[in-house]
Parts: C-alpha cells; sequence; structure tokens
C-alpha cells in the first residue's frame, strides 16, 4: 500500500505543474481537474497578506454549494499571472507521510527565471487516488484569489 500511495503521488506531483500551465496558458482545465477528486469540492487553505487563513472550496458540483467553480478558480488565478511574463509552473514532491504529501511548486518567468514559489499540504484520497485537500504556504500575491474566497 505504502509504495502505492508513494507512486500515486508522485504521479501527482510530476502532473501538477505541466497541468496548471495548460490551464493558464490554453485554457484548458481538463489535465489540471483530473488530478482532483471530481465528486465533491476540493478543499483549500490559503493565508492572506493579514496573516489570516481563509477557507475555500472549488467544484462544479453547484448542490455541493462550492465557494466558486473551477471556471472561476481558473479566471481569478489567471488573472495573477498575466502581467508577469508567465511562461510555466513546476512541481515536485518534497515528502510523504500517510495520505498527505508536501509538494513544492514555482512560477517561471520567460527570463527562465523562478519569482514566486509556493508549498503545499497536499491530501490524497486514497480510494479515487486523487487530491481531495491543499493548504498552501505561500510566497506569491494570491490577493486576487483570496478575495474571491472571501465573497
Amino acid at each position: 500500500m505504502v509504495s502505492t500511495l508513494l507512486a500515486k503521488f508522485k504521479e501527482i506531483s510530476d502532473a501538477y505543474g505541466p497541468a496548471l500551465t495548460k490551464a493558464l496558458l490554453e485554457d484548458d482545465l481538463t489535465d489540471f481537474k483530473g488530478i482532483f477528486l471530481s465528486d465533491e469540492p476540493l478543499s483549500v487553505v490559503l493565508q492572506s497578506v493579514e496573516g489570516e487563513e481563509i477557507h475555500f472550496t472549488v467544484g462544479d458540483n453547484v448542490e455541493l454549494e462550492p465557494t466558486m467553480s473551477w471556471e472561476e478558480f481558473h479566471v481569478t488565478a489567471s488573472k495573477d499571472v498575466k502581467t508577469q511574463d508567465y511562461v510555466k509552473t513546476i512541481s515536485e514532491s518534497c515528502g510523504v507521510l500517510g495520505d498527505r504529501m508536501i509538494m513544492q511548486t514555482a512560477r517561471i518567468n520567460k527570463a527562465d527565471e523562478m519569482y514566486s514559489e509556493a508549498f503545499f499540504v497536499v491530501t490524497l484520497d486514497e480510494t479515487s487516488g486523487k487530491i481531495s485537500m491543499m493548504e498552501a504556504f505561500s510566497f506569491i500575491d494570491v490577493s486576487t484569489l483570496l478575495e474571491k474566497a472571501e465573497s
């Protein structure tokens, strides 16, 4: 079971960066949404500039009342990168403990510089092998996303 979880986490961390890059640059969310649970909203925790934890959910099943749809999440996340000469997101696993992984991500600009990074505690739904929750420890300005989550 442990080796299965490790393999799944490696698969997720390898897929996350390219999937987010495709979503942000090509407006195609298929691969990105594919790494998350589809039958219930994804639980996300971010920190505001003031240090307050912001909890919200993302999903397309309106009956489960997510804070925002995947399309709203995409539009909001895209606004944060358009002026930053964004080229891609890279991601890798930094360690696994049970059904949780620490994943590091970084955004790369046209000068091939890492201009922001974040660390996530990612929780895996063991039945589906998909992400059920993400907690971000971020060094990027996600104020637009936080505003949407708080509304």
